[in-house]
């Protein structure tokens, strides 16, 4: 899906609007008609950054997608942890992340490249919260994925789901950390973990 965004989404006159500032892309995925953009964002009222909210943007062929410059973009050249602030409906579904149609999503930074392996779950601890990995059947591949309350994990639908729901011999794509521990395994931070089909 690659449809370039219009200049002609303005919200419904009577509809009540949210403007959200500073959002990071977490993650996108693609359905047959829309996109859904799933952003973390805080209140501007909280204080307390423990307080991260996550809010599935439903994009649309409406939804205008623009820059740092406020040129036109296509959904597809958004990307994940993106920094961008967003117009959206208020009206949300009690779905758990809830879901909202964007009117407006403009990109305020980008991040530097992420690194992404394609690896197989060796072993996963609930409790100690973290999962290990191994590539090729190769012992020397094995790392130590740690997974912090921040990290979001997705099954091959792209549904969010719980660690516990992982199991050994998966095949998933971890978006992690560019810094690894000098430790074997090393170690490093999961950001995103897809579980593959």
């Amino acid at each position: 899906m690659d449809y370039l965004s219009t200049p002609s989404n303005d919200p419904p006159v009577t509809e009540t609007r949210i403007e959200i500032r500073n959002a990071i892309i977490q993650i996108i995925t693609y359905n047959r008609n829309n996109a859904n953009v799933l952003i973390a964002y805080n209140e501007p009222e909280s204080d307390c950054p423990c307080e991260e909210k996550m809010l599935n943007l439903i994009v649309n062929r409406r939804t205008k997608i623009l820059d740092e410059n406020g040129d036109y973009l296509s959904v597809s050249e958004l990307g994940r942890g993106m920094i961008v602030n967003v117009t959206a409906s208020a009206e949300m579904t009690k779905s758990i992340p809830p879901q909202s149609v964007a009117y407006r999503i403009q990109i305020q930074n980008r991040p530097m490249t992420e690194n992404v392996i394609i690896t197989r779950i060796l072993n996963v601890d609930a409790k100690r919260q973290y999962i290990l990995t191994m590539s090729n059947h190769n012992p020397s591949s094995i790392i130590q994925f740690m997974v912090s309350p921040n990290t979001i994990i997705l099954d091959a639908s792209g549904n969010q789901i719980g660690l516990e729901q992982l199991a050994v011999g998966m095949r998933v794509s971890i978006a992690h950390a560019a810094f690894m521990t000098a430790s074997i395994p090393p170690q490093t931070t999961a950001f995103v973990i897809q579980v593959l089909r």
